[in-house]
Protein backbone atom coordinates (compact mmCIF):
# COMPACT_ATOMS: atom_id res chain seq x y z
CA UNK A 1 0.00 0.00 0.00
CA UNK A 2 1.49 3.70 -0.83
CA UNK A 3 1.71 5.74 1.88
CA UNK A 4 3.45 9.25 1.44
CA UNK A 5 3.19 12.35 3.03
CA UNK A 6 5.01 15.37 2.71
CA UNK A 7 4.71 18.90 4.50
CA UNK A 8 3.05 21.58 3.27
CA UNK A 9 3.02 25.42 3.87
CA UNK A 10 0.25 26.37 6.59
CA UNK A 11 -1.54 28.48 4.04
CA UNK A 12 -4.31 26.12 2.84
CA UNK A 13 -5.18 26.06 -0.43
CA UNK A 14 -9.18 25.86 -0.08
CA UNK A 15 -10.96 28.23 -2.65
CA UNK A 16 -14.42 27.46 -2.00
CA UNK A 17 -14.42 28.64 1.61
CA UNK A 18 -14.42 31.55 3.64
CA UNK A 19 -13.45 32.50 6.92
CA UNK A 20 -16.15 32.36 9.97
CA UNK A 21 -16.54 33.15 13.39
CA UNK A 22 -16.74 29.79 14.52
CA UNK A 23 -14.43 27.55 12.80
CA UNK A 24 -12.27 30.24 10.58
CA UNK A 25 -14.32 29.05 7.33
CA UNK A 26 -18.16 29.05 6.27
CA UNK A 27 -18.68 26.42 4.22
CA UNK A 28 -21.82 27.11 1.02
CA UNK A 29 -23.07 25.67 -2.28
CA UNK A 30 -19.96 26.54 -4.26
CA UNK A 31 -18.41 23.68 -1.96
CA UNK A 32 -20.92 21.30 -3.98
CA UNK A 33 -19.09 22.08 -7.38
CA UNK A 34 -15.85 21.11 -6.71
CA UNK A 35 -14.73 17.76 -8.59
CA UNK A 36 -12.84 17.08 -5.24
CA UNK A 37 -14.22 15.47 -2.04
CA UNK A 38 -13.81 18.22 0.78
CA UNK A 39 -14.44 16.93 4.69
CA UNK A 40 -14.65 19.27 7.80
CA UNK A 41 -13.95 18.09 11.15
CA UNK A 42 -13.96 19.29 14.47
CA UNK A 43 -10.94 19.19 16.87
CA UNK A 44 -12.17 16.03 18.13
CA UNK A 45 -12.33 14.65 14.69
CA UNK A 46 -16.14 14.31 14.47
CA UNK A 47 -17.32 14.99 10.96
CA UNK A 48 -18.96 18.71 10.50
CA UNK A 49 -19.84 18.48 6.92
CA UNK A 50 -19.27 16.89 3.67
CA UNK A 51 -19.70 18.10 0.14
CA UNK A 52 -21.70 16.41 -2.43
CA UNK A 53 -18.41 15.25 -3.98
CA UNK A 54 -17.39 13.33 -0.71
CA UNK A 55 -20.35 11.96 0.03
CA UNK A 56 -20.09 10.11 -3.58
CA UNK A 57 -16.51 9.12 -3.22
CA UNK A 58 -16.46 7.45 0.35
CA UNK A 59 -20.53 6.80 0.05
CA UNK A 60 -22.07 8.57 3.50
CA UNK A 61 -24.32 10.41 4.01
CA UNK A 62 -24.29 13.72 5.56
CA UNK A 63 -27.48 13.28 7.82
CA UNK A 64 -26.07 9.67 9.02
CA UNK A 65 -22.53 11.03 9.60
CA UNK A 66 -23.08 14.43 11.07
CA UNK A 67 -21.36 14.29 14.12
CA UNK A 68 -19.68 10.58 14.17
CA UNK A 69 -16.09 10.13 14.25
CA UNK A 70 -14.37 10.15 11.06
CA UNK A 71 -13.27 6.26 11.86
CA UNK A 72 -16.84 5.37 12.00
CA UNK A 73 -18.00 7.50 9.28
CA UNK A 74 -14.96 6.08 7.21
CA UNK A 75 -13.08 3.24 8.59
CA UNK A 76 -10.27 3.12 5.88
CA UNK A 77 -8.97 6.20 7.87
CA UNK A 78 -7.96 4.10 11.00
CA UNK A 79 -6.45 0.90 9.14
CA UNK A 80 -4.51 3.41 6.60
CA UNK A 81 -2.87 5.82 9.09
CA UNK A 82 -4.93 9.11 7.97
CA UNK A 83 -6.81 9.11 11.09
CA UNK A 84 -3.50 9.47 12.82
CA UNK A 85 -2.28 11.80 10.61
CA UNK A 86 -5.23 14.24 10.91
CA UNK A 87 -4.41 14.04 14.41
CA UNK A 88 -0.69 15.35 14.08
CA UNK A 89 -1.54 18.01 11.86
CA UNK A 90 -4.26 19.11 14.66
CA UNK A 91 -1.27 19.35 16.53
CA UNK A 92 1.28 20.51 14.60
CA UNK A 93 -0.60 22.64 12.69
CA UNK A 94 1.24 21.43 9.70
CA UNK A 95 -0.02 20.51 6.50
CA UNK A 96 0.38 17.38 4.89
CA UNK A 97 -0.30 15.81 1.37
CA UNK A 98 -0.76 11.90 1.38
CA UNK A 99 -1.22 9.74 -2.04
CA UNK A 100 -3.26 6.92 -0.18
CA UNK A 101 -4.51 3.44 -1.56
CA UNK A 102 -8.44 3.24 -0.61
CA UNK A 103 -9.82 -0.62 -1.83
CA UNK A 104 -9.96 0.13 -5.54
CA UNK A 105 -9.68 4.02 -5.57
CA UNK A 106 -5.85 5.77 -5.46
CA UNK A 107 -6.32 8.94 -3.64
CA UNK A 108 -4.21 12.03 -3.23
CA UNK A 109 -5.71 13.62 0.25
CA UNK A 110 -4.72 16.63 1.37
CA UNK A 111 -4.65 17.61 5.24
CA UNK A 112 -4.69 21.06 6.59
CA UNK A 113 -6.03 23.00 9.72
CA UNK A 114 -8.94 25.56 9.72
CA UNK A 115 -8.57 27.55 12.86
CA UNK A 116 -9.63 24.88 15.26
CA UNK A 117 -11.75 22.32 13.26
CA UNK A 118 -9.41 20.06 9.90
CA UNK A 119 -10.11 20.32 6.60
CA UNK A 120 -9.44 17.64 4.39
CA UNK A 121 -9.62 17.06 0.78
CA UNK A 122 -9.62 14.38 -1.62
CA UNK A 123 -8.79 14.25 -5.39
CA UNK A 124 -9.74 10.53 -6.48
CA UNK A 125 -6.56 10.10 -8.98
CA UNK A 126 -7.91 6.85 -10.66
CA UNK A 127 -11.31 8.80 -11.18
CA UNK A 128 -9.22 11.25 -12.70
CA UNK A 129 -7.26 9.37 -14.94
CA UNK A 130 -10.11 7.32 -16.21
CA UNK A 131 -11.81 10.86 -17.42
CA UNK A 132 -8.57 11.88 -18.64
CA UNK A 133 -8.13 8.76 -21.05
CA UNK A 134 -11.53 9.19 -22.18
CA UNK A 135 -11.12 12.78 -22.90
CA UNK A 136 -7.58 11.68 -24.65
CA UNK A 137 -10.16 9.07 -26.67
CA UNK A 138 -12.78 11.41 -27.53
CA UNK A 139 -10.27 13.81 -28.95
CA UNK A 140 -8.00 11.52 -30.94
CA UNK A 141 -11.72 9.88 -32.28
CA UNK A 142 -12.65 13.48 -32.80
CA UNK A 143 -8.97 14.17 -34.80
CA UNK A 144 -9.49 10.50 -36.55
CA UNK A 145 -12.87 11.41 -37.62
CA UNK A 146 -12.01 14.98 -39.07
CA UNK A 147 -8.89 13.78 -41.14
CA UNK A 148 -10.64 10.61 -42.79
CA UNK A 149 -13.81 13.13 -43.56
CA UNK A 150 -14.31 12.99 -47.16
CA UNK A 151 -15.74 16.27 -46.73
CA UNK A 152 -13.40 19.62 -46.72
CA UNK A 153 -13.94 21.59 -43.25
CA UNK A 154 -12.97 24.56 -42.67
CA UNK A 155 -13.25 27.32 -38.99
CA UNK A 156 -13.73 30.90 -39.72
CA UNK A 157 -13.40 33.69 -37.11
CA UNK A 158 -15.43 36.62 -38.57
CA UNK A 159 -14.80 35.96 -42.42
CA UNK A 160 -11.75 34.55 -42.47
CA UNK A 161 -10.36 30.73 -42.19
CA UNK A 162 -8.54 29.92 -39.01
CA UNK A 163 -8.40 26.48 -39.68
CA UNK A 164 -9.14 23.89 -42.33
CA UNK A 165 -8.77 19.97 -42.93
CA UNK A 166 -6.56 17.92 -45.11
CA UNK A 167 -9.39 17.38 -47.74
CA UNK A 168 -9.85 21.09 -48.81
CA UNK A 169 -6.88 20.62 -51.28
CA UNK A 170 -8.87 17.44 -52.94
CA UNK A 171 -12.12 19.35 -53.52
CA UNK A 172 -10.88 22.95 -53.96
CA UNK A 173 -7.37 22.13 -55.42
CA UNK A 174 -5.39 24.76 -53.32
CA UNK A 175 -3.02 23.70 -50.27
CA UNK A 176 -4.29 24.45 -47.16
CA UNK A 177 -1.65 27.28 -46.22
CA UNK A 178 -2.92 28.87 -49.16
CA UNK A 179 -6.42 28.75 -48.04
CA UNK A 180 -5.75 29.82 -44.06
CA UNK A 181 -6.34 33.56 -44.33
CA UNK A 182 -8.04 33.53 -47.44
CA UNK A 183 -11.59 35.97 -46.31
CA UNK A 184 -15.11 34.15 -47.07
CA UNK A 185 -15.84 36.08 -50.03
CA UNK A 186 -12.27 34.25 -52.02
CA UNK A 187 -15.20 31.26 -52.35
CA UNK A 188 -17.93 32.88 -53.44
CA UNK A 189 -18.76 32.47 -57.34
CA UNK A 190 -18.14 35.73 -59.52
CA UNK A 191 -21.59 36.26 -60.65
CA UNK A 192 -22.70 36.98 -56.61
CA UNK A 193 -22.64 40.21 -55.38
CA UNK A 194 -20.55 39.88 -52.07
CA UNK A 195 -21.83 42.15 -49.77
CA UNK A 196 -25.34 40.37 -50.53
CA UNK A 197 -24.60 36.74 -50.82
CA UNK A 198 -22.98 37.70 -47.01
CA UNK A 199 -25.97 39.49 -45.99
CA UNK A 200 -28.17 36.63 -46.77
CA UNK A 201 -25.58 34.26 -44.69
CA UNK A 202 -25.42 36.19 -41.55
CA UNK A 203 -29.39 36.54 -41.15
CA UNK A 204 -29.95 33.22 -41.68
CA UNK A 205 -26.92 32.04 -38.65
CA UNK A 206 -28.42 34.79 -36.75
CA UNK A 207 -31.78 33.37 -37.28
CA UNK A 208 -31.31 29.46 -37.31
CA UNK A 209 -27.76 28.71 -36.41
CA UNK A 210 -27.51 26.84 -39.88
CA UNK A 211 -27.58 27.56 -43.94
CA UNK A 212 -27.11 24.97 -46.40
CA UNK A 213 -26.87 26.11 -49.75
CA UNK A 214 -25.18 25.02 -53.29
CA UNK A 215 -22.77 27.01 -55.28
CA UNK A 216 -19.76 27.00 -58.48
CA UNK A 217 -16.39 27.09 -57.39
CA UNK A 218 -13.32 26.96 -59.98
CA UNK A 219 -10.29 25.20 -58.78
CA UNK A 220 -6.39 26.24 -58.81
CA UNK A 221 -6.10 24.26 -62.32
CA UNK A 222 -9.24 26.53 -64.15
CA UNK A 223 -11.89 23.08 -63.48
CA UNK A 224 -15.22 23.98 -62.41
CA UNK A 225 -16.80 21.87 -59.78
CA UNK A 226 -20.44 21.67 -57.73
CA UNK A 227 -20.26 22.35 -54.42
CA UNK A 228 -22.61 21.64 -51.67
CA UNK A 229 -21.80 23.31 -48.35
CA UNK A 230 -23.62 23.83 -44.54
CA UNK A 231 -22.70 26.80 -42.03
CA UNK A 232 -23.26 26.72 -38.83
CA UNK A 233 -22.53 28.99 -36.08
CA UNK A 234 -20.43 28.13 -33.31
CA UNK A 235 -19.93 31.27 -31.17
CA UNK A 236 -22.16 34.45 -31.73
CA UNK A 237 -20.20 36.82 -29.96
CA UNK A 238 -17.94 38.96 -32.08
CA UNK A 239 -16.08 38.09 -34.32
CA UNK A 240 -18.58 35.20 -35.14
CA UNK A 241 -17.25 31.97 -35.81
CA UNK A 242 -18.11 29.66 -38.13
CA UNK A 243 -17.82 25.99 -39.19
CA UNK A 244 -18.21 25.33 -42.90
CA UNK A 245 -18.59 21.33 -44.82
CA UNK A 246 -18.14 21.29 -47.97
CA UNK A 247 -18.76 18.76 -50.70
CA UNK A 248 -17.61 17.65 -54.12
CA UNK A 249 -21.12 16.69 -55.90
CA UNK A 250 -20.08 17.33 -59.58
CA UNK A 251 -20.23 13.82 -60.11
CA UNK A 252 -23.42 13.81 -58.08
CA UNK A 253 -25.50 16.25 -60.43
CA UNK A 254 -23.69 14.68 -63.46
CA UNK A 255 -25.46 10.96 -62.37
CA UNK A 256 -28.25 13.15 -61.55
CA UNK A 257 -28.83 15.15 -64.96
CA UNK A 258 -27.97 11.46 -67.03
CA UNK A 259 -30.98 10.05 -64.63
CA UNK A 260 -33.46 12.82 -65.27
CA UNK A 261 -32.62 12.63 -68.80
CA UNK A 262 -32.50 8.76 -69.10
CA UNK A 263 -36.46 8.97 -67.32
CA UNK A 264 -36.99 11.51 -70.12
CA UNK A 265 -36.25 8.95 -72.28
CA UNK A 266 -38.32 6.26 -71.24
CA UNK A 267 -40.83 8.57 -70.49
CA UNK A 268 -40.81 9.08 -74.32
CA UNK A 269 -40.49 5.81 -75.41
CA UNK A 270 -43.71 4.56 -73.17
CA UNK A 271 -45.52 7.10 -74.71
CA UNK A 272 -44.01 5.93 -78.15
CA UNK A 273 -45.00 1.99 -77.44
CA UNK A 274 -48.37 3.40 -76.05
CA UNK A 275 -49.43 5.13 -78.36
CA UNK A 276 -47.95 2.08 -81.35
CA UNK A 277 -49.72 -0.28 -79.27
CA UNK A 278 -53.21 1.71 -79.45
CA UNK A 279 -52.80 2.05 -83.37
CA UNK A 280 -51.70 -1.22 -84.10
CA UNK A 281 -55.09 -2.53 -82.05
CA UNK A 282 -56.86 -0.54 -83.71
CA UNK A 283 -55.69 -0.63 -87.36
CA UNK A 284 -55.87 -4.71 -86.62
CA UNK A 285 -59.01 -4.60 -85.41
CA UNK A 286 -60.50 -3.76 -88.84
CA UNK A 287 -59.12 -6.54 -91.27
CA UNK A 288 -60.51 -8.39 -88.12
CA UNK A 289 -64.22 -7.23 -88.23
CA UNK A 290 -63.80 -8.58 -91.88
CA UNK A 291 -62.61 -12.15 -90.83
CA UNK A 292 -65.27 -12.53 -88.43
CA UNK A 293 -68.22 -10.92 -91.17
CA UNK A 294 -67.31 -12.97 -94.12
CA UNK A 295 -67.22 -16.27 -91.73
CA UNK A 296 -70.67 -15.71 -90.47
CA UNK A 297 -71.61 -15.17 -94.50
CA UNK A 298 -69.67 -18.40 -95.17
CA UNK A 299 -71.73 -20.11 -92.13
CA UNK A 300 -74.91 -18.78 -93.99
CA UNK A 301 -73.93 -19.94 -97.03
CA UNK A 302 -72.95 -23.25 -95.85
CA UNK A 303 -76.16 -23.48 -94.11
CA UNK A 304 -78.14 -23.28 -97.47
CA UNK A 305 -75.92 -26.05 -99.35
CA UNK A 306 -76.60 -28.36 -96.77
CA UNK A 307 -80.53 -27.69 -97.70
CA UNK A 308 -80.06 -27.85 -100.94
CA UNK A 309 -78.06 -31.10 -100.12
CA UNK A 310 -80.78 -32.33 -98.46
CA UNK A 311 -83.26 -32.00 -101.38
CA UNK A 312 -84.54 -35.01 -103.68
CA UNK A 313 -82.91 -33.67 -106.71
CA UNK A 314 -79.47 -34.06 -105.16
CA UNK A 315 -78.49 -38.03 -106.12
CA UNK A 316 -77.46 -40.42 -103.10
CA UNK A 317 -73.99 -40.82 -104.28
CA UNK A 318 -73.01 -37.16 -104.24
CA UNK A 319 -74.97 -37.07 -100.64
CA UNK A 320 -72.79 -39.63 -99.63
CA UNK A 321 -69.57 -38.30 -100.86
CA UNK A 322 -70.03 -34.29 -99.49
CA UNK A 323 -72.00 -35.32 -96.38
CA UNK A 324 -68.83 -35.76 -93.92
CA UNK A 325 -67.47 -32.28 -95.80
CA UNK A 326 -70.71 -30.05 -95.32
CA UNK A 327 -71.87 -31.99 -92.04
CA UNK A 328 -67.99 -32.22 -89.87
CA UNK A 329 -65.19 -30.00 -91.88
CA UNK A 330 -66.63 -27.04 -93.22
CA UNK A 331 -68.98 -26.63 -89.60
CA UNK A 332 -65.54 -27.33 -87.53
CA UNK A 333 -63.33 -24.92 -89.66
CA UNK A 334 -66.19 -22.23 -88.99
CA UNK A 335 -66.25 -22.32 -85.33
CA UNK A 336 -62.21 -22.17 -84.94
CA UNK A 337 -62.30 -19.41 -87.21
CA UNK A 338 -65.21 -18.07 -85.33
CA UNK A 339 -63.47 -18.76 -81.97
CA UNK A 340 -59.99 -17.67 -82.68
CA UNK A 341 -61.13 -14.47 -84.28
CA UNK A 342 -63.19 -13.62 -81.07
CA UNK A 343 -60.63 -14.49 -78.61
CA UNK A 344 -58.59 -12.11 -81.03
CA UNK A 345 -60.72 -9.39 -80.65
CA UNK A 346 -60.86 -10.18 -77.41
CA UNK A 347 -57.47 -9.57 -76.59
CA UNK A 348 -56.82 -6.27 -78.67
CA UNK A 349 -59.77 -4.86 -77.10
CA UNK A 350 -57.94 -5.44 -73.83
CA UNK A 351 -54.93 -3.96 -75.17
CA UNK A 352 -56.73 -0.59 -76.74
CA UNK A 353 -58.12 -0.29 -72.71
CA UNK A 354 -54.90 -0.38 -71.44
CA UNK A 355 -53.52 1.73 -74.10
CA UNK A 356 -55.91 4.22 -73.30
CA UNK A 357 -54.94 4.57 -69.57
CA UNK A 358 -51.71 5.89 -70.64
CA UNK A 359 -53.20 9.04 -72.51
CA UNK A 360 -56.51 9.66 -70.23
CA UNK A 361 -56.07 12.47 -68.34
CA UNK A 362 -56.24 11.99 -64.77
CA UNK A 363 -58.84 13.69 -62.45
CA UNK A 364 -57.07 13.61 -58.81
CA UNK A 365 -59.65 14.54 -56.02
CA UNK A 366 -60.39 13.58 -52.55
CA UNK A 367 -62.47 10.23 -52.61
CA UNK A 368 -64.71 9.00 -50.36
CA UNK A 369 -63.91 4.91 -50.34
CA UNK A 370 -66.68 4.01 -48.50
CA UNK A 371 -69.36 5.66 -50.83
CA UNK A 372 -67.19 4.42 -53.75
CA UNK A 373 -66.68 0.88 -52.37
CA UNK A 374 -70.31 0.66 -51.82
CA UNK A 375 -70.89 1.38 -55.16
CA UNK A 376 -68.25 -1.61 -55.99
CA UNK A 377 -69.77 -3.97 -54.54
CA UNK A 378 -73.65 -3.20 -55.38
CA UNK A 379 -72.03 -3.92 -58.98
CA UNK A 380 -71.45 -7.75 -58.21
CA UNK A 381 -74.62 -7.91 -56.69
CA UNK A 382 -75.76 -10.81 -58.97
CA UNK A 383 -72.34 -13.11 -58.96
CA UNK A 384 -72.32 -12.74 -55.08
CA UNK A 385 -75.52 -13.88 -54.57
CA UNK A 386 -74.74 -16.70 -57.33
CA UNK A 387 -71.81 -17.52 -55.67
CA UNK A 388 -73.14 -17.62 -52.11
CA UNK A 389 -70.13 -15.39 -50.82
CA UNK A 390 -70.24 -12.83 -48.28
CA UNK A 391 -67.97 -9.22 -48.41
CA UNK A 392 -67.66 -7.50 -45.66
CA UNK A 393 -66.30 -3.77 -45.97
CA UNK A 394 -64.63 -2.29 -42.82
CA UNK A 395 -64.38 1.39 -42.27
CA UNK A 396 -62.01 3.03 -44.97
CA UNK A 397 -60.12 6.12 -44.58
CA UNK A 398 -59.80 8.47 -47.45
CA UNK A 399 -57.67 9.22 -50.16
CA UNK A 400 -56.71 11.06 -53.29
CA UNK A 401 -57.28 9.45 -56.77
CA UNK A 402 -58.78 9.27 -60.18
CA UNK A 403 -62.32 7.97 -58.91
CA UNK A 404 -63.13 6.37 -62.43
CA UNK A 405 -60.21 5.06 -62.59
CA UNK A 406 -59.48 3.81 -58.87
CA UNK A 407 -63.28 2.56 -59.03
CA UNK A 408 -61.91 0.27 -61.98
CA UNK A 409 -58.57 -0.87 -59.46
CA UNK A 410 -60.88 -2.25 -56.89
CA UNK A 411 -63.89 -3.87 -59.30
CA UNK A 412 -60.90 -5.68 -60.71
CA UNK A 413 -59.73 -7.04 -57.38
CA UNK A 414 -63.32 -7.63 -56.40
CA UNK A 415 -64.03 -9.75 -59.59
CA UNK A 416 -60.92 -11.80 -59.01
CA UNK A 417 -62.06 -12.70 -55.70
CA UNK A 418 -65.14 -13.81 -56.64
CA UNK A 419 -63.50 -16.03 -59.59
CA UNK A 420 -61.22 -17.70 -57.47
CA UNK A 421 -63.00 -18.66 -54.34
CA UNK A 422 -62.79 -22.21 -52.83
CA UNK A 423 -65.77 -24.28 -53.94
CA UNK A 424 -65.08 -26.25 -50.77
CA UNK A 425 -66.24 -23.93 -48.29
CA UNK A 426 -68.29 -20.81 -48.33
CA UNK A 427 -66.55 -17.79 -50.08
CA UNK A 428 -65.86 -14.49 -47.66
CA UNK A 429 -64.06 -11.47 -48.61
CA UNK A 430 -63.12 -8.48 -45.99
CA UNK A 431 -62.05 -5.05 -47.63
CA UNK A 432 -60.26 -2.88 -45.04
CA UNK A 433 -58.09 0.05 -44.79
CA UNK A 434 -55.41 1.91 -42.77
CA UNK A 435 -53.54 5.35 -43.42
CA UNK A 436 -50.01 6.20 -42.08
CA UNK A 437 -47.91 8.87 -42.75
CA UNK A 438 -49.25 10.07 -46.02
CA UNK A 439 -50.37 6.93 -47.37
CA UNK A 440 -53.39 4.81 -46.89
CA UNK A 441 -53.38 1.10 -47.53
CA UNK A 442 -56.60 -0.47 -48.78
CA UNK A 443 -56.49 -4.94 -48.18
CA UNK A 444 -58.69 -7.04 -49.92
CA UNK A 445 -58.80 -10.18 -48.28
CA UNK A 446 -60.35 -13.47 -49.56
CA UNK A 447 -60.71 -17.03 -48.54
CA UNK A 448 -60.00 -18.41 -51.64
CA UNK A 449 -57.70 -20.84 -53.94
CA UNK A 450 -54.43 -19.44 -53.10
CA UNK A 451 -51.49 -18.03 -55.82
CA UNK A 452 -48.56 -20.26 -55.50
CA UNK A 453 -45.14 -17.97 -54.78
CA UNK A 454 -43.69 -18.10 -57.82
CA UNK A 455 -47.03 -17.11 -59.64
CA UNK A 456 -47.85 -13.57 -56.70
CA UNK A 457 -45.56 -11.57 -59.59
CA UNK A 458 -46.57 -13.41 -62.73
CA UNK A 459 -49.73 -12.33 -61.68
CA UNK A 460 -49.52 -8.37 -62.83
CA UNK A 461 -47.99 -9.36 -66.09
CA UNK A 462 -50.09 -8.29 -69.11
CA UNK A 463 -52.16 -11.87 -70.49
CA UNK A 464 -51.03 -13.96 -67.89
CA UNK A 465 -53.72 -16.68 -67.05
CA UNK A 466 -52.78 -19.18 -64.30
CA UNK A 467 -55.28 -20.96 -64.93
CA UNK A 468 -57.11 -20.58 -68.51
CA UNK A 469 -59.83 -23.14 -68.14
CA UNK A 470 -60.95 -22.30 -64.57
CA UNK A 471 -62.33 -18.59 -65.53
CA UNK A 472 -63.31 -16.55 -68.72
CA UNK A 473 -61.01 -13.13 -69.32
CA UNK A 474 -57.92 -12.12 -71.08
CA UNK A 475 -55.63 -11.67 -67.72
CA UNK A 476 -55.26 -7.89 -68.58
CA UNK A 477 -57.38 -7.26 -65.01
CA UNK A 478 -53.95 -7.28 -62.77
CA UNK A 479 -52.35 -5.50 -65.59
CA UNK A 480 -54.56 -2.60 -65.43
CA UNK A 481 -54.65 -2.34 -61.83
CA UNK A 482 -50.77 -1.64 -61.50
CA UNK A 483 -51.16 0.40 -64.92
CA UNK A 484 -53.69 2.91 -62.55
CA UNK A 485 -51.87 2.69 -59.72
CA UNK A 486 -47.98 3.37 -61.20
CA UNK A 487 -50.01 6.51 -62.59
CA UNK A 488 -51.33 7.51 -59.31
CA UNK A 489 -47.72 6.98 -57.41
CA UNK A 490 -49.34 4.22 -56.04
CA UNK A 491 -49.03 0.17 -56.16
CA UNK A 492 -49.76 -3.13 -55.69
CA UNK A 493 -48.85 -6.53 -54.14
CA UNK A 494 -50.16 -9.52 -53.14
CA UNK A 495 -49.68 -11.89 -50.44
CA UNK A 496 -51.45 -15.36 -50.45
CA UNK A 497 -51.33 -18.88 -49.12
CA UNK A 498 -52.19 -21.61 -51.56
CA UNK A 499 -55.51 -23.42 -50.50
CA UNK A 500 -55.97 -20.75 -47.63
CA UNK A 501 -56.63 -17.67 -49.85
CA UNK A 502 -55.15 -14.22 -50.66
CA UNK A 503 -54.20 -10.73 -49.82
CA UNK A 504 -53.91 -8.04 -52.29
CA UNK A 505 -53.08 -4.58 -50.57
CA UNK A 506 -53.30 -1.42 -52.67
CA UNK A 507 -51.59 1.84 -51.47
CA UNK A 508 -52.61 5.58 -52.70
CA UNK A 509 -51.67 8.92 -51.17
CA UNK A 510 -53.92 10.39 -48.82
CA UNK A 511 -52.94 13.98 -49.86
CA UNK A 512 -53.59 16.22 -52.87
CA UNK A 513 -50.64 16.37 -55.60
CA UNK A 514 -50.32 12.68 -56.90
CA UNK A 515 -48.10 12.43 -59.51
CA UNK A 516 -49.32 11.11 -63.03
CA UNK A 517 -46.26 8.66 -63.90
CA UNK A 518 -46.64 7.86 -67.31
Amino acid sequence: MANKSEPLSNKPRLTYAKPSKDTGFELGSPSDFSVDAFLLLDEKLNLLNINNEGKKLFGVSEVDAFGKCIVDVIPETKKSGIYKKCRNVLKTGESLVIHQELGDRSLVVEVFKLGNSLGIIASNLTQRKLSEEALQNSEELCSALVKNLTDAVFLFKGSVVTWCNDMVERIYGYPKNELLGKHASFFYPNDINPSKLARTLSSALKEQGLFNGTTKFQKKDGRVVDIEYSLSQIRGKAPIEIMAVARDITERQRVDEEREHLLNELAEKTKELEQMVYVTSHDLRSPLVNIQGFTRELDESFKQAHQILDSRDVPSAMKKKLAPILGEDIPHAIQYILANSSKMNSLLSGLLRLSRLGRAPLNIKRLDMNRLMAEVVASFEFQVKESGARIMVEGLPLCHGDETQVNQVFSNLVDNALKFLDADRPGMIRISGKAERGQVTYCIEDNGIGIADKDRERIFEIFCRLDPDASAGEGLGLAIVRKILDRHGGKVWAESEPGKGSRFFVSLLTKEGTNDKK
